[in-house]
Parts: C-alpha cells; structure tokens; sequence
C-alpha cells in the first residue's frame, strides 16, 4: 500500500512539473565570423520570459539582449513575422531551440524617429538569421552586423530553473531519502 501511495504522489508532482508554465530562459547565438559585415565575431545574448510547450516557446516578454556584450538599452520591442515576411505586433513570435521552427525578432525601436525604426535587432526567420547594432561601428562606420542561414550557428535556448522547481526537486529528493530510511 505504501508503494502504491508513493507512486501516486510521484506521478503526481510528475505531471504538476510538466504542465506549460512561465518560465525565464537564457539564450545565445554565435554567427559565423567569415559571415558578419566587416569580418568580426558576433555572439548574441540575452534572456527571455516565455511559456513552453511542445519545444516551441511563446508569450514572449521582458527581453534583454546584447551583441558582442553591448546591452541594447531601452524597451525592446518583440514581434513575429507574416507570410510575407512583415514585422508585425499582430503576429505571435515563436522561438525554438530548432531554428527552422524559431519566427521572432528582438529590436530596440528609435522611437524618437520611428516607432518602426529598429535601430538595432537580431531575429530568426524563415530559416535566416540576422544582428545589428549600429551602436558598434569600424571605422568606415559600418554597424557590427551578422546575417547567415539560422542552421549555420549555435543557437541554444535554456530554461533557468525556478525556486518552485527547486522546491519541487528537494521535495522529491526528500521522499526517496524518507523511502529509503523507512526500509532500512
């Protein structure tokens, strides 16, 4: 009997940790450096909040983002692509650890100008990948810049644990060391 309870309550705390939940992921992006715009290493970095379900994460929200360690300041801005390949506030951006499934794109907007007017960005979408930051220029003033095919670079997308997730683990780990003293 005390099997069978302890299995329920496993099964359970098992489905209660698999349920979509938010959660905060880190992420980072290394492009080619043969394929950035004036030859120089690109890595882009930053974090994310989101909800994952099925390897696909959306609700996408509270971003920080930099290229080559430069912090993009202000509200960025989070948007999907169209068929046609718009960025739109109206289409859900979706990211994924398999870039063929990622539509996204992270952007500072040069409010001051152009609500639309992304001043400095990185997206994946349909199967490209794309950074730039005009805040970091060589000295022709060309941005730092990186545009490839998304499958050519290591994209890697981690969720952070939780302290609900720690909890849940000590918990678990508490009832196998009660199990085991029981038996004893």
């Amino acid at each position: 009997m005390n099997f069978l309870k302890t299995a329920l309550l496993g099964a359970a705390l098992s489905l209660s940790a698999m349920a979509a939940h938010a959660a905060t992921f880190n992420f980072a992006y290394s492009f080619d450096p043969n394929n950035t715009g004036n030859g120089q290493p690109l890595s882009v970095t930053g974090s994310f909040t989101g909800t994952e379900a099925g390897g696909l994460i959306s609700n996408i929200g509270n971003v920080t983002l930099s290229i080559n360690g430069n912090l993009f300041n202000g509200p960025i801005v989070v948007e999907g692509a169209d068929a046609a390949g718009n960025w739109s506030t109206g289409v859900a951006p979706v990211i994924s650890a398999n870039t063929a499934l990622s539509n996204f794109i992270f952007a500072d907007a040069d409010v001051a100008n152009h609500p639309d007017d992304y001043s400095n960005f990185f997206y994946i979408s349909g199967g490209q990948a794309f950074a730039l930051d005009f805040n970091v220029t060589d000295a022709g003033n060309n941005p730092l810049q990186g545009f490839e095919a998304a499958s050519n670079a290591s994209f890697s997308v981690s969720a952070v644990p939780e302290p609900a997730s720690w909890a849940l683990m000590a918990a678990g780990v508490g009832l196998v060391a009660l199990r085991r003293r029981r038996q004893a």
